[in-house]
Parts: structure tokens; C-alpha cells; sequence
């Protein structure tokens, strides 16, 4: 990074901490303190979910309005001096605030009980060279463990956790502590994923094994062999994944198809009804007995009016919608729960219709 972009960086970051400053000194303090007030609350539930990037900047935010919000106290209690004592005094409760909300991290280091005669930094080799960590065994299958379901090939599977963890079938079944706390399953390609379930993120490693578990933690090692590493060493030499979110899932792997475009509406006119099409995959698909199902035949659901007509449109099809201006109707192209197509239409004055397969006029594509 170049000492002009860098420059320009901080001229940014300055002129945005101005702004947030002024603006909470002129606002009334009935505006003003609901407002940092939702900003703490709202870093504070992001923080919750994981989504520390996001918390990390309402954070920024909290603390760039704390001078701002201190001077329009100390403007409404007024009296001078005591009106200052008091803004002060305000600078130290919204610290004291922001330090109870938001405890800086632990290190690694601690999270891990200390082992007598155990050197971390040692590799593992003959006796008495350095400290071997007893590992145990896989643990015990959770009650809160992941699922196999069919994958969108036949020849492929996939697994998913109740939180909505997707992730393809590997070498081996998942490996999960009783209390729910780490996941690891060890993927095609030489990949091991690795779910902090408490803290809802996942890691993608390679160049690594699972060597065991200790304390219901799992503990990992090069491949080839080499000094053991913690989960926290991990973590903190990996950057978690951004799972793409959709149906309730959270594909961390690339395993659900992009969203197919909603399909245009043939010969379309200003005297149209109002037609929406809902994707079904907006729904949540976890608890779904196959819960990628509308993955492999997405549809539409049709409204018209804003009223739902329970018609199911598929994706792939080029033209399941037409208006024929001269009669006022709309011809549809539907699909049953087994992939068969329907032909319907709608008038304004009869309705929804079933009704037969028209023969496609000369050079048309039929409907």
C-alpha cells in the first residue's frame, strides 16, 4: 500500500470520526443517547452471531460518538463546571458500557489448561526428546450432530448440521464433541473442515489430519507428521469461511447452484395483472426431509394480484408465462410436486382455470 493511498485512508477515517462526533453533539440528547444506545445493542447482537466484522465497526462507531454524546450532556445539564463534571463523567459510563459488553479476547493460551512438562513448541519424537500429548479417540456421536443427504448429483452426498452447516460427504463420517463445541470432517482433496459451533465459524485446512481429541477438543497435525496443533492454532493461522446463506443453509463448499433468474413474461402489456414470482428457496430447508430438493428443481411460486394461486413454476422452462392481449388472459405453464406440466389460465372475470395444451402457432415456441 502506497504512502498516498494510506494517507488518503486516514484522512477518510478522520473526516468519518468528525462526522459522527458533530453529529451527536448537535442532536438533542432524546435522539442522540437512544441512538448510540441502539448501536451498542445492535454490535452487541452481531458480536453474538459471530459476524465480528460487522460488530467490530458498530463498535468504532460506539466509541467515535462517546465525545460527541458527552458534550450535549454537558450542554443540557448546563451550570459550567458541573455541566463539564458531568459529560465527563458520561465518557467514563459509556467506556465502562462498551468494556462490559465487549471483553477483549482471550488469548489462545489460556483458553488450554497448562500441562506439566509439555512443551508446545517441541516435535513430537522418541522418548524423552519432547512431552507426547495423549489424545483419546473419535468421541461419541452427538444428538446434535449433522445428517447425510442425497447431494444434487446421484453420485454425490452431502452433510448437514442442524444449524444449517453444508458441507460435501468426505472420506470418513464427521467427528463431533458430546457438548457441541467443534465438528471436524475430513473432505475430498485433502481438505479438513473445522466448525466452531459456539462461535458459529467454520475453516477450511489443508495440509493437515485429525490426530485426536482431548478434553473435548481436537487437536490436528501436518501431514506427514510434526508438532501437534490446537484448535486455537488454527483458528488463528486461518480465516473463517464466509458461508453464501440461502434456504437456511449455510453452503460453505460451492455445493448449491447459483439462483436461476425468474422467468420473463411473454408478451407483456400495461394492462397485465400485478404477477410476482417467489423463489421457494427462500424458505428454510433445514428441517426439510430433503432439504435440497428445491435446489434440484427450483420453482416459482406465481402470485396474482398479490393473491397466491399455490401454481409452481419451473425455472428452466423459456416461456411458462404469456399474455394474449386481445382475449385478457394469461396462459400458464405449471408444474406438479413430480415435475409434470400443467396448463392453466387467468381472466379477470373467471379466474384461475385448468385448462388444455393449445396447439403452438407456425414458428412459435410452444408454451
Amino acid at each position: 500500500m502506497t504512502r498516498a493511498v494510506l494517507l488518503r485512508l486516514r484522512l477518510v477515517q478522520l473526516a468519518g470520526i468528525v462526522v459522527v462526533t458533530a453529529l451527536l453533539a448537535v442532536l438533542p440528547l432524546g435522539l442522540g443517547l437512544p441512538l448510540w444506545s441502539a448501536t451498542v445493542l445492535a454490535g452487541w447482537l452481531y458480536r453474538r452471531q459471530g459476524q465480528d466484522r460487522t460488530s467490530d465497526r458498530l463498535i468504532w462507531l460506539s466509541q467515535v460518538g462517546m465525545p460527541g454524546l458527552a458534550v450535549e450532556i454537558a450542554a443540557v445539564v448546563g451550570h459550567g463546571a458541573v455541566g463539564v463534571l458531568c459529560g465527563l463523567l458520561s465518557i467514563l459510563l459509556q467506556a465502562s458500557v462498551l468494556a462490559l459488553l465487549f471483553p477483549p479476547a482471550r488469548s489462545p493460551s489460556a483458553a488450554e489448561p497448562p500441562v506439566e512438562g509439555w512443551n508446545p513448541l517441541a516435535d513430537i519424537g522418541p522418548e524423552g526428546s519432547s512431552y507426547v500429548l495423549r489424545l483419546d479417540a473419535a468421541p461419541a456421536t452427538s444428538v446434535a450432530g449433522p445428517r447425510l443427504i442425497p447431494g444434487l448429483e446421484m453420485a454425490t452426498q452431502a452433510w448437514l448440521w442442524p444449524d444449517g452447516w453444508l458441507l460435501p460427504g468426505g472420506t470418513g463420517s464427521p467427528e463431533q464433541d458430546e457438548s457441541n463445541h467443534y465438528a471436524v470432517l475430513a473432505g475430498p482433496e485433502a481438505v479438513l473442515w473445522l466448525l466452531d459451533l459456539r462461535r458459529v465459524k467454520a475453516y477450511r485446512l489443508t495440509g493437515c489430519q485429525l490426530a485426536g481429541w482431548r478434553d473435548g477438543r481436537p487437536w490436528l497435525e501436518a501431514d506427514g507428521g510434526g508438532r501437534l496443533l490446537s484448535v486455537d492454532d488454527c483458528m488463528a493461522a486461518t480465516v473463517p469461511l464466509q458461508p453464501a446463506p440461502r434456504g437456511g443453509l449455510r453452503d460453505l463448499a460451492g455445493l448449491l447452484p447459483p439462483e436461476p433468474e425468474p422467468p420473463e413474461i411473454a408478451d407483456r402489456a400495461d394492462i397485465m395483472p400485478a404477477i410476482a414470482l417467489q423463489a421457494e428457496w427462500q424458505l428454510d430447508q433445514r428441517q426439510a426431509a430433503d432439504p435440497l430438493a428445491v435446489f434440484r428443481q427450483p420453482c416459482w411460486r406465481l402470485r396474482i394480484n398479490q393473491l397466491d394461486t399455490g401454481l409452481k413454476i419451473a425455472a428452466k422452462d423459456g416461456s411458462p408465462l404469456r399474455w394474449q392481449c386481445v382475449s385478457g388472459r394469461l396462459l400458464i405453464r405449471a408444474v406438479d410436486d413430480m415435475g409434470q406440466g400443467q396448463d392453466w389460465q387467468w381472466q379477470a372475470d373467471g379466474g384461475l382455470q385448468r385448462r388444455q395444451a393449445d396447439p403452438p402457432p407456425p414458428g412459435a415456441s410452444p408454451l
